[in-house]
């Protein structure tokens, strides 16, 4: 730590503050603390990670799927549909 003082004697009692200060931040005793949980914990989100990217792409899959279907019963409609009214048309007709 440094600490500036002016030697001036108009701030004397600013100096006087600055060292004290200086004195009791010097007291301050650290002690880091590594945290090793985060590498289980990074461990645990890439985990996790993965099995959201499975379940997002089985659920692709199923829309795909359902897509797949809903356009096949559409066909299958709009034909029975155009059938019906084939049927219905010629037995105005008749």
């Amino acid at each position: 730590m440094l600490i500036a003082v002016p030697d001036a004697r108009e701030h004397l009692e600013e100096t006087v503050q600055s060292l004290a200060f200086g004195r009791r931040a010097m007291r301050v005793k650290n002690a880091p603390v590594v945290n090793e949980d985060l590498k289980a914990m990074h461990a645990e989100l890439l985990a996790q990670l993965d099995s959201r990217d499975a379940a997002a792409f089985e659920l692709e899959e199923e829309v795909g799927r359902l897509q797949h279907n809903y356009e096949e019963l559409h066909q299958a409609l709009t034909v029975w549909f155009w059938w019906m009214y084939m049927v219905c048309m010629c037995s105005v007709c008749v």
